[in-house]
C-alpha cells in the first residue's frame, strides 16, 4: 500500500491491475513485445518510488534474494555494454505490478518482472499462498571481463546442478 500511495495517478494506474486481470495470467518467459513487461518499470520511478519498490521486494525476498535479483538486473547492463541488446536492455527495465488491492483479508498479488527475472507472489488473508511463476536466470552467469569480472550470479544454483548431474551420471 505504501508503494502505491507514493505513486502519481498515472504511475499508480501503470502499476495496478485487477486481481483477475489478463496480465496476472498472461505471464510468459519471453514477454510480449520484447524486453518490456507490464507494470511500472524502475526506469519510470523517482528515487523515493524505487526505494519503496525495493522495500516491497525486501519484504518478500531474503537479503540473498534481493542481491541475486539486483545481479540479474545488472547483467542486462553488462550485456548491453557488450553490444547484446544495446538500447533494449537495462537494469532499470524491470517492472513492479500489484494485482488487486493489498489488504489483510482477501486475495491480491504482486509481480517483479523483466528479462531473466520473474517472481509472482499471491497473497490470501495476509499469507503468501503461492510464489509462481518464478524465474531467476543469468546470462552470463559468470562475468569474465570488464568492471564486474568475477560476478557469479547463480553460483549456489550452479553447484546444486553440478551435484545433481554427478548423482545422475552412470
Amino acid at each position: 500500500r505504501k508503494f502505491q500511495a507514493g505513486l502519481e495517478p498515472d504511475k499508480r494506474k501503470a502499476a495496478s491491475f485487477a486481481w483477475d486481470s489478463a496480465e496476472w495470467r498472461g505471464w510468459n518467459y519471453f514477454g510480449v513485445g520484447g524486453y518490456i513487461k507490464p507494470g511500472l518499470r524502475l526506469e519510470q520511478m523517482s528515487k523515493a518510488q524505487k526505494d519503496a519498490a525495493w522495500d516491497v521486494l525486501a519484504a518478500v525476498w531474503s537479503p540473498d534474494g534481493v542481491t541475486k535479483a539486483r545481479n540479474v538486473m545488472l547483467l542486462q547492463d553488462i550485456l548491453a555494454a557488450s553490444g547484446n541488446g544495446a538500447g533494449q536492455r537495462s537494469s532499470e527495465r524491470f517492472s513492479l505490478s500489484v494485482f488487486g488491492t493489498p489488504a489483510e483479508t482477501g486475495a491480491w498479488g504482486l509481480r517483479c518482472e523483466g528479462h531473466h527475472l520473474t517472481q509472482s507472489v499471491a497473497v490470501r488473508n495476509n499469507r503468501i499462498v503461492s510464489v509462481t511463476p518464478t524465474s531467476f536466470s543469468a546470462l552470463p552467469n559468470r562475468v569474465k571481463s570488464g568492471p564486474h569480472t568475477g560476478l557469479n550470479t547463480l553460483k549456489d544454483e550452479e553447484g546444486v546442478a553440478r551435484r545433481l548431474m554427478a548423482d545422475l551420471a552412470p
